[in-house]
Order: C-alpha cells, then sequence, then structure tokens
C-alpha cells in the first residue's frame, strides 16, 4: 500500500511537470503615446463682461505630456497618466452661470498612437453646465466622457481608454487624467515555455492543479491494472 501511495506521489509531480511545462507566458505590450490634444467647445474661456457673459468660467492647461511608454501584462492591467488641469472659476455676479454660457461645452480629445496600434484615437466629452449662483454646494459643472472600449491590435488583441468624469461645484481645480486598461493580448504575444504560439488565456492555477490530479490519476489506474493483470 505505502509503494502504491509513493508511485501516486510521483506520478503527481510528473504530470505537474508536464503542464507546466505548457503554460502560456505573456509578453508586455508595449504602448507609446506621442501627443495628446485637447479641444475644449467654444464657450470655455474668461468673460470681460460677465453682465453679457457668453463664455463658462473655465480654463483647460494642458500636462507636460512627452511621449509616454509603459506596458502591460496581463490582461486587465492598466496605466493611468495625466492629461490636462481644469480650472473652474466661473463669478456669482449677475447671476452667477447665465444661460448663454451653457451651450457648445463638449470637449474633444485625442490622442496620438504610436504602438500597438499606428492611429489616432479620438474620445468626446458632454460638458453641462447649471445656471445661477455658484456659491451653493449644487453641482455647477460636470464634464462626462464617453470610452473608447474594444480597440483592436494584433490577432485578437484589444484595449479600452477611459477619462476620468469631472466635477464642480465651486471655485476650484481638478486634475483630467487617461486610463488605458489591456482587454485581451494578441495570440503573437501568448507563447508556450517552449517558444510556440497558442490561443487563449492562460490557464489558472485551480485548473492546473486539478489537469495534474487527473493525469496523476491516470498514471496510477494504469499502473495498478498493469500489476493486476501481472500477479494473476
Amino acid at each position: 500500500m505505502m509503494k502504491q501511495i509513493k508511485q501516486f506521489a510521483l506520478a503527481i509531480g510528473v504530470a505537474g511537470t508536464l503542464v507546466a511545462a505548457s503554460v502560456a507566458q505573456a509578453t508586455p505590450v508595449s504602448f507609446n503615446i506621442s501627443a495628446v490634444t485637447l479641444w475644449p467647445g467654444s464657450s470655455y474661456g474668461v468673460d470681460t463682461n460677465e453682465a453679457i457673459g457668453t463664455h463658462l468660467g473655465m480654463i483647460f492647461t494642458p500636462a507636460s505630456i512627452a511621449p509616454i511608454s509603459f506596458e502591460l501584462s496581463p490582461a486587465s492591467d492598466t496605466y493611468t497618466f495625466k492629461v490636462s488641469t481644469l480650472a473652474f472659476s466661473e463669478p456669482d455676479s449677475h447671476g452667477g452661470i447665465r444661460t448663454s454660457e451653457t451651450d457648445n461645452l463638449d470637449v474633444t480629445a485625442v490622442l496620438t498612437f504610436v504602438s500597438p496600434v499606428n492611429a489616432p484615437q479620438t474620445l468626446s466629452a458632454s460638458g453641462v453646465a447649471s445656471t445661477g449662483s455658484v456659491s451653493d454646494s449644487a453641482t455647477d459643472y460636470t464634464l462626462t466622457w464617453g470610452a473608447l472600449t474594444g480597440i483592436e491590435f494584433g490577432t485578437g488583441g484589444s484595449f479600452d481608454i477611459t477619462f476620468n468624469t469631472i466635477r464642480f461645484s465651486k471655485a476650484g481645480s481638478a486634475d483630467l487624467s487617461a486610463t488605458i486598461t489591456l482587454r485581451e493580448l494578441p495570440t503573437e504575444f501568448m507563447v508556450t515555455s517552449l517558444g510556440s504560439p497558442v490561443n487563449g488565456t492562460v490557464p489558472e492555477p485551480a485548473s492546473l492543479a486539478l489537469v495534474g490530479v487527473a493525469l496523476a490519476g491516470l498514471a496510477f489506474s494504469r499502473r495498478s491494472k498493469g500489476q493486476a493483470v501481472h500477479n494473476g
């Protein structure tokens, strides 16, 4: 009996080694962004005469963005970087935010990618300003961005781009940031330990354990069967 237990343990070890040898390893995906450009709507700015104001007191200051380079792996890995600083300074004089200051507040952002895609990616945001006083606690301005999802690259690879929502209930500043999320690794970035490409995701440790036990059980069963035939 003890000999059979040892043989079973040995079979588990061998099976585990074989499974581990075939586990797919992920090569990091390189991301390179050469520039980020913001295009605020025509109603942003500073009015020289608030009595006839037509601009919402908001200034967009671009971040000092040199070429941005980073790597992501595995799938669901993220990277966040600052795009701009928004300074909200709408005065409360002449009724605060006027109706004439609440249109044309959308914003467009263009990210110029060099890799893993060589094409600009454009996101749009909807800016909403509430008329009236800016001295109370109510939200005066909100900038909500739409996400870009499932941007494809390579064979089966994809990533998402999202910007954070900006809200102001009084004068102040806030950072606008972009987040890149790797959704799927392309097939050519998944290789086995032997260097051959594979298609699919890296197996979970629990799955590997189950496969190892199954292979070990099979080996043990065959050996026991062979012994039974020999003894018979």
